[in-house]
């Protein structure tokens, strides 16, 4: 099965944290964040929620595709304003069944390093 194909259905966050190039990590919305990824054929929706769902909420979704590695999300809405109409590009990694997707240059304060998502599908 293609990456694209396994993609497909409803995922839960299961973590998140960013690695810097000097070794260091950080959890940016905790370390029990809340999240559901959703993909349907062309259609994607992404929502993350801080650890007790008082500090951060994000939200967008749009068109996506599969290049090699890498999936790609155009963006058509969004509660961040400045995302409308950009592409945001993920690596996609496998841990068993597992989804991580990579995100490079995710800031955090005046640093930017390498985020990875981690998500489980369910049924």
């Amino acid at each position: 099965m293609c990456d694209a194909e396994r993609l497909l259905g409803r995922w839960s966050l299961t973590g998140y944290s960013l690695h810097f190039d000097d070794g260091s990590t950080a959890q940016p919305i905790g370390a029990r964040p809340f999240g559901l990824l959703i993909y349907t054929p062309g259609w994607m929706s992404a929502h993350l929620v801080a650890e007790g769902w008082d500090r951060s909420y994000m939200s967008y979704c749009g068109e996506w595709a599969v290049e090699g590695a890498l999936v790609r999300h155009r963006v058509h809405a969004c509660d961040w304003p400045g995302l409308i109409g950009k592409t945001l590009t993920r690596g996609i990694d496998w841990d068993g069944d597992a989804l991580v997707l990579t995100a490079r240059g995710a800031p955090y304060g005046e640093r930017r390093g390498e985020g990875r998502l981690r998500w489980e599908l369910q049924a």
